[in-house]
C-alpha cells in the first residue's frame, strides 16, 4: 500500500513539474506580413493646345515641339495634345475666350486678332517705334509688362513669346518707292497695321491669313504686309513680284495658359512648364528670326517666277514715317484703351527717348 501511494505522488510530481514545461513552450511564429501594394502612377492630366497655325510650315512644326517639350517637362504627368488651325471650332480671334472659358487649356494668341477683346496687347506690336535690335529689346522690356497685366485679367498666363519677323510688303505690280504704294490695295492682319498702310496712302483690306495667296492672285489686293518669311512660307513670291522693304515692325505671338489650370499642379510642376517656355522663347527666335530669316529673300529671287526687284527704304524715309505714324498711334491707344493704355504707350516712349 506504501508502494502505491509513494507511485502516485511520484506520478503528480511528474505531472506537476511538466506542466509548466508544457505552458512555456515557444508560441508558433507570426504569419509574414502582405507585401505593400505597389505605387499607382500619378494620373495623367490632358491639356489642349490650339497652335494657330497650318501644318506642313516650320511654324507649325516648332509649335508642336513646344507643347511637347511641356509634356517632358512634367513627365508626362501633363501630356498636350496640339492642334492645327481649323481642327477645333475656334478662330484666331475668339483664343482668349475659349481659354477662359475653359474649352482649352493652352492657346496660340496674336494681339493683331484679340485686340477687340484685350486691345492693350497691341502694344507690343506697334509700327516704327523700334528700328534697331538694341531698340527692339527696350521697347519689349518696356511694353511686356502692360499685356502680362491684361492676360491676368482674363485669367491667362504668358508662358512664351513667339517673335515674327518685320512687316514689309509685296506687290504683284512694280513698286520702287513708297509713293508707288499710293492708292493700291494692300491685305492687312488688322490691329494698328491699317493705321500705317492708310499713312503711305495705300487702301488696307482685311484678308484672313489662309485666303491671302488667293486674294493676291485673284487681284483682290495687290500687294501683301507680312515678314518676308511669311511671304515665303505660302509661297506669295509667285504672284507677287516686288517687295518694299519698310521694316514696320516685328509682331508678336504669345503662348498662353489657362491659370487655373496651371496653378492646379504642383510647383515643381510650375517651374518645370516655365522654363520650358523660357527656354521655347529663345529657340523660336532663333529658328525663325535667325536661321530662316536669312536668306529668304535671295531664296524668293531665285525661285521660278520669283520676286523681280527689291527696295528697302532709307533710315530717313523710315524716321519720317515713325514722326507721321506716332500721333496716330497715341491716338488709338487713347480711344481703344483710354488713360491707362495712354500711360502705357508714354512710358513706352520714354523707355526708348521718343517724342513726337
Amino acid at each position: 500500500m506504501k508502494k502505491k501511494i509513494l507511485s502516485f505522488l511520484v506520478g503528480l510530481v511528474i505531472v506537476v513539474l511538466l506542466v509548466p514545461v508544457a505552458c512555456a513552450a515557444p508560441a508558433p511564429a507570426p504569419a509574414p506580413a502582405p507585401a505593400p501594394a505597389p505605387a499607382q502612377p500619378p494620373e495623367v492630366i490632358e491639356w489642349k493646345y490650339f497652335t494657330n497655325e497650318i501644318p506642313g510650315t516650320r511654324h507649325y512644326e516648332l509649335l508642336v515641339e513646344y507643347g511637347d517639350k511641356i509634356s517632358r517637362a512634367t513627365d508626362r504627368q501633363v501630356e498636350v495634345t496640339s492642334y492645327a488651325m481649323g481642327e477645333l471650332p475656334y478662330k484666331g480671334a475668339e483664343v482668349a475666350r475659349a481659354l477662359t472659358d475653359g474649352y482649352i487649356e493652352m492657346g496660340h494668341v496674336n494681339p493683331s486678332y484679340i485686340a477687340g477683346d484685350l486691345p492693350i496687347t497691341l502694344l507690343v506690336d506697334y509700327p516704327f517705334i523700334a528700328h534697331t535690335a538694341e531698340q527692339q529689346e527696350i521697347y519689349s522690356k518696356a511694353a511686356l509688362p502692360f499685356v502680362t497685366a491684361e492676360f491676368k485679367k482674363w485669367n491667362l498666363i504668358p508662358n512664351a513669346i513667339t517673335y515674327y519677323g518685320r512687316r514689309q510688303i509685296i506687290t504683284t505690280d512694280p513698286a520702287s518707292s513708297l509713293a508707288d504704294l499710293k492708292g493700291r490695295k494692300l491685305r492687312v492682319s488688322g490691329g494698328v497695321e491699317p493705321l500705317w498702310v492708310e499713312e503711305l496712302g495705300a487702301v488696307p483690306i482685311l484678308v484672313a491669313w489662309g485666303e491671302t495667296y488667293s486674294a493676291l492672285s485673284t487681284g483682290i489686293v495687290e500687294g501683301v504686309v507680312t515678314s518676308n518669311l511669311g511671304f515665303e512660307r505660302i509661297n506669295l513670291h509667285e504672284p507677287g513680284n516686288y517687295i518694299i522693304e519698310v521694316n514696320a515692325n516685328m509682331t508678336t505671338g504669345f503662348q498662353v495658359i489657362r491659370q487655373e489650370a496651371l496653378e492646379a499642379l504642383p510647383k515643381d510642376l510650375q517651374d518645370a512648364i516655365q522654363k520650358a517656355g523660357e527656354e521655347f522663347t529663345a529657340r523660336w527666335y532663333q529658328v525663325i528670326n535667325v536661321e530662316l530669316e536669312e536668306g529668304v529673300v535671295a531664296r524668293m529671287m531665285e525661285a521660278e517666277g520669283g520676286v523681280e526687284g527689291v527696295t528697302t527704304i532709307s533710315d530717313e524715309e523710315w524716321s519720317a514715317l515713325q514722326q507721321r505714324v506716332l500721333p496716330k498711334l497715341a491716338e488709338h491707344i487713347s480711344e481703344t484703351v483710354g488713360p491707362d493704355g495712354s500711360a502705357a504707350l508714354e512710358e513706352v516712349l520714354k523707355a526708348l527717348g521718343l517724342s513726337y
